[in-house]
């Protein structure tokens, strides 16, 4: 959790193989800390669901969305 908490993106891949629910618990840390979170493949769990959250259907998409916002803030 040390390392979310000094993070500013957390990219919670779901579309792997199911686990025991870390990274549930990872989300919502990231979360109630305020950090920024991404979701790469379905919603799997309630945090999933948050707000404004963006949801990607893979990392490709999340990739493209990345190169948007770098766009973005450069002026193109």
């Amino acid at each position: 959790l040390r390392e979310i908490a000094h993070a500013e993106v957390l990219v919670a891949f779901t579309e792997a193989v199911p686990c025991r629910g870390g990274y549930h618990l990872e989300t919502g840390f990231a979360l109630g800390h305020g950090k920024e979170v991404w979701v790469c493949g379905p919603r799997t769990t309630v945090f999933h669901w948050h707000h404004g959250l963006p949801v990607f259907p893979d990392w490709a998409g999340a990739l493209e969305h990345l190169r948007r916002l770098e766009e973005a803030s450069d002026g193109r």
